[in-house]
């Protein structure tokens, strides 16, 4: 069947008229452009710290210097060698501190040494529960954590059980003096033998047993006898009486101290002012300094001749 005409071109009419209404007449109304949504960025990681470095255990059979200062050697094979931080120290082998040096000596079990200047130390026997050192000049403070330290100097044998600190000092007659801070410990010398409890010490004279412990003084006695007017020579005896045990130094140098305290040194002396220090510390506590200026006057004033006067006659009285 065959459709009219009309029918077929009316529709087709229709849609041209449309497109021809969209071309003349576009769509005018804005469009809404929606944004994108803002990307969200993460926060990076925090970065963690690097982990604390794990301590270096401590060998077996030697000991560690730690916190070395100044000039501190170690006799090895025979020979006196520089020494850093971290270095080991092992059974017949000895250290020594300058004037202006110092460390600390440690152990896997615990025990712990410091070493004041002027000190020379060996180490004789070293276990994981037994120190031995010798102390030949010079003043330590030992602690132990070990069951047994055992310092020898001169005729004394100090030993100290575990828990125990205590101050060896060997002085340079071969007089030595022992104090506990800590614990009993034992002096023993020629046969005898002597206990010394916290805050007490005793003193072990060459060739003498040791003597009853007594209480550490509150402070050091120091004493000088100074000169009273300028000195007319190149050197002065300098005498004073300190303490018993106490370590005596004039102008840095040390110096000999008798049984009773009383020292005598030679003291030397430049032309005009010069400045002498005397310092007394204790085996344990403070120290004592005093200072003075000695003047010298070691030459007279200058001598003026007349040449033109040589030759006069001398003058009647």
């Amino acid at each position: 069947m065959r459709l009219p005409g009309f029918l077929i071109a009316g529709p087709a009419l229709l849609v041209v008229a449309w497109v021809g209404y969209r071309v003349a007449f576009p769509d005018t109304e804005p469009r809404v452009e929606i944004p994108p949504a803002p990307r969200i960025v993460e926060p990076p990681p925090p970065i963690a710290p690097p982990p604390a470095p794990v301590p270096r255990p401590l060998a077996p059979g030697a000991f560690e210097l730690v916190d070395v200062t100044g000039s501190v050697e170690v006799r090895r094979s025979g020979r006196w060698i520089d020494v850093a931080p971290g270095e080991r120290l092992l059974p017949a082998e000895a250290v020594r501190t300058g004037p202006e040096g110092s460390a600390r000596l440690r152990d896997a079990s615990g025990d712990e040494v410091f070493l004041r200047e002027r000190v020379k130390l060996e180490v004789l026997a070293l276990t994981q529960t037994v120190a031995e050192l010798l102390l030949t000049s010079g003043k330590v403070r030992a602690s132990t954590g070990g069951e047994r330290l055992a310092i020898s100097a001169g005729g004394a044998h100090a030993v100290a059980p575990r828990g125990a600190r205590f101050t060896i000092y060997a002085d340079p007659r071969g007089a030595v003096a022992v104090a506990s801070d800590a614990g009993e410990v034992k002096v023993m010398a020629r046969g005898a033998e002597v206990a010394v409890g916290p805050n007490a010490q005793t003193f072990v004279e060459p060739g003498r047993p040791p003597e009853d412990p007594v209480a550490v003084p509150d402070e050091v006695f120091l004493a000088v006898a100074w000169p009273e007017a300028a000195v007319q020579q190149s050197q002065i005896t300098l005498r004073g009486r300190t303490s018993r045990g106490a370590d005596v130094a004039i102008n840095g140098r040390p110096v000999s101290v008798g049984a009773d305290g009383s020292f005598a040194v030679q003291v030397p002396l430049r032309e005009g002012s010069n400045r002498v220090e005397v310092v007394a510390e204790p085996i344990v506590g403070p120290a004592k300094r005093v200072v003075r200026d000695v003047s010298a006057r070691t030459t007279g004033p200058p001598l003026e001749a007349d040449p033109s006067r040589l030759y006069d006659p001398p003058r009647k009285p």
